[in-house]
């Protein structure tokens, strides 16, 4: 796991609502949390759809994986983590512990606190007196773990009542998007389902459910498959909704990642583009390529 800038946790109307273990741009944090997904059993995106899913359950947790959960306070300080990588503990093992989860190496280093170290050089610079806030938080997270470090009694008392919420399956696990202002930071996110307010739940539904609906639209128009047929291969192609002004007689368009990327430009496609494209001409092929 990687460390995540500006972690906090979230509230709504003064109440408590879940936690934000921040982002950073790194590798770990652009590979999505699937292994997480599947620890905690949360519906696939697929199965979801199927089933016509959309809300806090398509992302609310089934199953509660103890064997690979540290729950560790003292009243003053907190720690909150999930590994993957110990799948292989049986059902029924003991509780982790943070020093077993080897606290002084690599959890250490992810999860230390802040250091306040500039704040503190610039309260001596004006000859005034720092004091580090009584409540500090730390949060890192990649696909298969993550780890919360909290300090102060009202964070450890946060943290406590988002593990209560995991323990009774009342959890939703999901990465960024904006379901309400309090949401609107990238990041690993985990919400008490429950303290969801109903206008949030709304636009989390609106928004998956557009979502799917931009997918069938662009299954319906079958350019992958004939991009497929032409032999053009792709690292992404990713559909959004097609704006008024972008030249389409299609509801979508697509972003364009193309691997031979000596030969083809990378960007945002109409279907006509790629269609322009499998014939070997249009704006999508290279210049030095065309002239070859």
């Amino acid at each position: 796991m990687r460390r995540g800038q500006k972690p906090r946790f979230l509230e709504h109307e003064g109440v408590l609502v879940g936690v934000n273990l921040g982002a950073d741009f790194c590798a770990e944090h652009e590979w999505g949390i699937k292994k997480i997904a599947r620890s905690f059993g949360l519906p696939t995106t697929e199965q979801s759809d199927m089933d016509g899913v959309f809300g806090p359950k398509r992302l609310t947790v089934t199953e509660v994986p103890t064997n690979i959960l540290c729950w560790q306070d003292d009243g003053n300080e907190a720690f909150l983590i999930c590994s993957d990588g110990l799948l292989w503990r049986q059902k029924d093992a003991p509780p982790l512990s943070v020093e077993s989860l080897n606290k002084d190496r690599y959890y250490g280093q992810e999860l230390s606190l802040p250091s306040y170290l500039w704040e503190e050089m610039d309260a001596k610079r004006s000859k005034k007196k720092f004091t580090p806030p009584v409540n500090q938080i730390s949060g890192a997270w990649a696909e298969d773990s993550f780890g919360v470090h909290v300090k102060g009694a009202e964070f450890v008392g946060h943290l406590k009542a988002v593990y209560d919420a995991m323990l009774q399956k009342d959890l939703c696990i999901f990465l960024g998007g904006a379901t309400l202002p309090v949401f609107e930071n990238p990041g690993l996110q985990l919400v008490i389902a429950s303290r969801i307010p109903e206008d949030g739940a709304k636009i989390m539904a609106e928004t998956q459910r557009e979502k799917y609906q931009v997918k069938m639209d662009a299954e319906k128009t079958g350019i992958a498959d004939r991009l497929k047929t032409a032999g053009i291969r792709y690292f992404a192609l990713s559909p959004r909704r097609a704006r008024g002004d972008e030249n389409t007689k299609h509801p979508v368009i697509f972003w364009l990642n193309p691997m031979e990327q000596q030969i083809y430009d990378s960007g945002w496609a109409t279907v006509e583009d790629l269609d322009e494209l499998i014939a070997g001409r249009g704006r999508f092929i290279k210049a030095t390529a065309a002239r070859t």
